[in-house]
């Protein structure tokens, strides 16, 4: 697998790509369920994956419907080369249609597409090209053609044409009658800048010159940036203007500023977005603007309303994303207008680096929302649990009740995902050393060509795309806590020579481990080991050897689980016994750091849970709660950015210390589901075996 994780949520994988998590569904959003009145759009036909396209509303025959310009499908792959895109595509409520104009604008990445107040037409400027060249071309669009406005005779001198740019920022400006450009980054400058442009349906005209260097005053005007967002003003009939950057070594702004059509002016909202860059902000309609996204690295992950005075909050949004396209679809007969978005990507990428960063995912995924809507909330997103094996007494078919064992997906040599389980603590208190194989139609105890690592309870297990091997780590054996490292190819078990605590984990037990596509390996957090209290440190297995990654990030902890983080194909972490106090905090890893994430709503405090990944969501099941001795019986679904409690007809029984992979129905259903096994009802140890789908 490649070290860059390039995919479209929900759409084909790329050959190579992680064999579990491929999907084979085109164009529908990744998501559990609504996000509030957000509403994922299943699709046949659909543009291919895109960020930093260009969008925006327009009425043809009579039908309101949205237009969709350029962007880069694949993503820039050295200096030199942005693989723009130069299609013209149509929403009309329901479906995508490719049009084919007799002329069209060339393929551009983050150009502006704006709906002209006035003239009725679409106006396209700015933007880069496939060789990462600013555009001074204008263009506007009818409906049914593309016509090229460009004064190429002004094209050197830009006396009324603005000179080429990216990173710049256009809105329609009802107050002067036409569309309005501001700053963004020059072809022929090294700093951003402040000007003013006004397009009157035929032409430019600079309404304020860009400032010299230094002399910009910020309570006066917005000051020289990139990557700010703006939209039509719904208190003046100008424009607002949120955000950007001066540079990538600067942090980026939080500020709003209205423009009424002769002077800014900075508002001071009681509520403000937090700081971003290359978020998206469009109209809804004459009282209301949406904003969306932005780089996840600052605060872009959320969505928020804009009325003219202040700034509101709203539902929670897609999976994070910078550069996606949003306009809003008008109503037509009992249809509500909606506001769409399209594809973004899951990080910020400026167009001349050299290489795409280690995690960086393109969707193609068509969502739509009203924040309007007074509907009630949707019903709670719903899974079945299905019992697979009851319990039983244990024999050469179905593995003894048990506690504290370790299981672990794994791709077989036919491309089967089935599960592994090895270990754990029996009702008579023996702990285990057998290896168990769920072929996802019954149990069977696998045959194993070589020795099996010791006994051991508590271990960590995890699958390792990168070689298709399972990976056990640690665990309590019979003479205390061990730090040994194994792998296990279908047959044969092999013990990797260890250096801890130098270059591997301390011996341990009771840690967090995953598979982390975006390391390329496996990751282990945490844990705890007798006379060294629980461990806070992360370390990377790449296939062949352990790397720490980091020392910081969420506290000290045991009993934690982690999965599968759907919204970048990180990991995600929840709960856990830090020296007796019981968690209930949610984090991140991005593939370099940790993340703390605050939601509305959030599972109990608990440990001793277990989480499955599935694509669309992190599936935790039960667990041991901060007070009382009943384990706990819930399912919850992470879907990359809020929490939902499941509701579920049947589930297992509560239960605590189960292990949980991810495998397929069957032999020849390939569908992917969270696969349970065993645990403890806080009395006795358990061998049934349960299935979760959605």
């Amino acid at each position: 697998m490649s070290a860059v994780l390039l995919v479209a949520l929900a759409a084909a994988c790329a050959p190579g790509a992680h064999p579990v998590h491929d999907q084979a569904a085109a164009c529908t959003a990744f998501a559990v369920g609504a996000f509030a009145e957000w509403t994922p759009e299943d699709l046949t036909s659909c543009p291919p994956p895109t960020y930093g396209g260009a969008m925006a509303p327009m009425t043809i025959a009579g039908q309101p419907v949205v237009i969709l310009f350029g962007g880069s499908t694949l993503g820039p792959t050295d200096a030199d080369v942005n693989a723009a895109s130069s299609d013209t595509w149509m929403w009309n409520g329901t479906s995508w249609t490719l049009l084919h104009p007799s002329v069209s604008p060339p393929a551009l990445t983050d150009a502006h597409l704006v709906a002209d107040p006035v003239h009725g037409n679409l106006v396209l400027f700015g933007g880069t090209n496939e060789l990462d060249q600013a555009n001074s071309r204008t263009f506007t669009f009818d409906g049914t053609a593309w016509t090229d406005h460009t004064d190429y005779a002004d094209l050197r001198t830009s006396a009324h044409t603005p000179p080429a740019r990216y990173h710049s920022t256009m809105a329609g400006d009802v107050v002067n009658g036409g569309v309005l450009l501001f700053g963004g980054q020059l072809e022929s400058a090294t700093e951003p800048v402040d000007d003013l442009w006004l397009w009157n349906g035929l032409s430019w005209t600079e309404l304020a010159a860009p400032s010299a260097a230094g002399t910009c005053d910020p309570s006066a005007k917005p000051c020289p940036r990139n990557a700010a967002a703006m939209a039509p003003d719904p208190g003046t009939g100008g424009v607002v203007l949120f955000g950007g950057q001066v540079s990538v070594s600067d942090p980026p702004l939080s500020d709003t500023w209205v423009w009424n059509g002769v002077a800014w002016s900075k508002k001071t909202p009681s509520t403000v977005p937090g700081a971003r860059v290359d978020a998206s902000f469009a109209p809804f309609d004459s009282s209301t603007d949406v904003l969306l996204g932005g780089d996840p690295e600052f605060s872009g992950d959320d969505a928020w309303s804009w009325d003219g005075t202040d700034w509101t909050q709203l539902p929670m949004s897609p999976a994070p994303r910078v550069k996606a396209a949003m306009a809003v679809l008008g109503p037509v007969g009992a249809r509500p207008a909606t506001m769409v978005v399209f594809g973004g990507s899951s990080t910020h990428v400026e167009l001349n680096e050299h290489a795409l960063p280690e995690s960086f995912v393109v969707y193609d995924d068509t969502w739509s929302y009203d924040p309007t809507s007074v509907s009630p909330p949707p019903p709670p997103a719903s899974g079945v649990w299905l019992l697979l094996q009851a319990q039983g007494p244990g024999s050469i078919t179905q593995p003894s009740a048990r506690r504290e064992a370790a299981m672990a997906s794994y791709v077989d040599l036919s491309g089967h995902v089935q599960g592994v389980l090895f270990g754990g603590i029996d009702s008579s208190g023996t702990t285990l050393n057998d290896t168990w194989i769920w072929d996802n139609t019954a149990w069977h105890q696998a045959v194993l060509a070589g020795s099996s690592p010791p006994a051991r309870a508590s271990a960590t297990m995890a699958f390792n795309g990168v070689n298709d091997t399972v990976v056990l780590f640690g665990g309590r054996g019979v003479a205390g806590d061990l730090s040994d490292t194994w792998v296990f190819d279908g047959t044969t078990w092999t013990q990797v020579a260890s250096c801890t605590p130098a270059c591997a984990p301390a011996a341990r037990r009771q840690a967090a481990m995953t598979d982390d596509p975006l390391d390329n390996g496996v990751l282990l957090f945490g844990g705890t080991a007798t006379g060294a209290g629980t461990f806070g440190d992360t370390w990377l297995w790449n296939g062949t050897s352990w790397t720490q990654k980091a020392t910081s990030g969420p506290l000290s902890r045991s009993q934690a689980v982690m999965g599968l983080n759907p919204a970048d194909f990180g990991t995600v972490l929840f709960g856990g016994n830090h020296s007796g106090t019981i968690l209930a905090d949610t984090w991140t890893w991005d593939g370099s750091a940790w993340t703390q994430r605050t939601t509305l709503t959030a599972p109990s405090a608990r440990y001793e849970s277990v989480m499955g990944s599935l694509d669309p969501a992190a599936i935790l099941f039960g667990g041991q709660p901060a007070t009382g001795t009943t384990p706990l019986a819930d399912t919850w679904a992470w879907d990359g950015t809020s929490w939902s409690l499941l509701n579920t007809t049947t589930s297992p029984p509560g239960r605590s210390s189960a292990v949980a992979a991810f495998a397929q129905t069957s032999a020849t259903d390939l569908t992917v589901n969270v696969l349970l096994f065993g645990g403890t009802d806080g009395t006795n140890p358990m061998n049934d075996t349960w299935r979760f789908k959605q």
